[in-house]
């Protein structure tokens, strides 16, 4: 009897430590998570008033609007076609701007971060796709996605979080978060952009929220039951052919489709401008 209730405790013990073990590890990811904070510029900012009252750019100057707001040539392009130099602009002083960061629980060792007020996004165009870091679990970055499904008023379809089915939402609330990249589908026709667009608005609202879709259900069905952020964003696409997963694994994750081939980055905040998210 005293070596059974000797090898028991060796057991709880065992456990014991393990368990502490595991949560010291989280504890530390999750706080050096915090500590690491976001990429910002570290180099000076350039006047840009007199370069934006041109129409046309050099490459060398489609190089310098990048490194000064994260817009790239579609993003930079699509302002000073609607005249919106002048957002451009605003662009580059949230781009240098000092970035406080606050974090939010949503459950032991998950948190988004985000930062004092919204950010300006560049001309969105329906189909766009944004994706962001700012969501980690224990220290892993895991990230948001939303869809575009109005460009013009600013519109996104977003599934959140557990207990809440996929809704519409305003796109300047992706903003506020540390991180952010709009991706364009430029290796997608228009009239299939725009067929993915209507189907998600029609079929892809009120979704419940599954974080492990993809293991329970299967990542593809016809009719969909439950999704997650990526997850949505990556059916809207699959069912018109379209595989947005750029590593095809069972799960589908929002840096597996910052790094689709289909997909090309418009603007990019808090992120690496030359490393983006790979």
């Amino acid at each position: 009897m005293k070596r059974k209730t000797k090898r028991t405790l060796t057991v709880l013990l065992s456990v014991a430590l393990t368990l502490c073990a595991l949560f010291t590890g989280l504890e530390i990811s999750f706080t050096n998570w915090k500590k690491k904070g976001v990429w910002s510029p570290d180099y000076q900012k350039v006047e840009l008033s007199e370069l934006l009252k041109k129409t046309q750019f050099t490459d060398e100057e489609y190089e310098l609007l990048y490194s000064q707001t994260g817009l790239t040539k579609l993003g930079v392009d699509g302002l000073i076609q609607k005249e919106r130099a002048d957002k451009i602009l605003e662009i580059q002083t949230r781009y240098f701007s000092k970035r406080n960061i606050r974090y939010s629980s949503i459950l032991p060792y998950i948190a988004v971060g985000y930062l004092d007020g919204y950010g300006v996004l560049c001309a969105l165009e329906d189909g766009d796709i944004i994706v962001s870091a700012s969501t980690s679990v224990a220290g892993i970055k895991v990230g948001h996605a939303a869809l575009v499904v109005d460009g013009e008023q600013e519109i996104v379809l977003e599934s959140l979080q557990i207990g809440y089915d996929s809704s519409f939402a305003s796109a300047d609330t992706e903003t506020e978060m540390t991180t952010y990249m709009v991706l364009r589908p430029t290796g997608i026709p228009l009239e299939t952009r725009k067929e993915v667009v209507q189907y998600a608005k029609s079929e892809l609202v009120g979704v419940p929220y599954n974080q492990i879709v993809g293991l329970i259900p299967k990542k593809y069905t016809e009719e969909l039951k439950s999704t997650q952020c990526s997850h949505l964003c990556w059916y809207a696409y699959k069912k018109f052919g379209y595989d947005l997963d750029s590593n095809g694994g069972i799960f589908v994750a929002p840096r597996d489709i910052a790094n689709s081939s289909y997909l090309e980055v418009v603007q990019t905040f808090g992120f690496d401008p030359e490393k983006l998210w790979k």
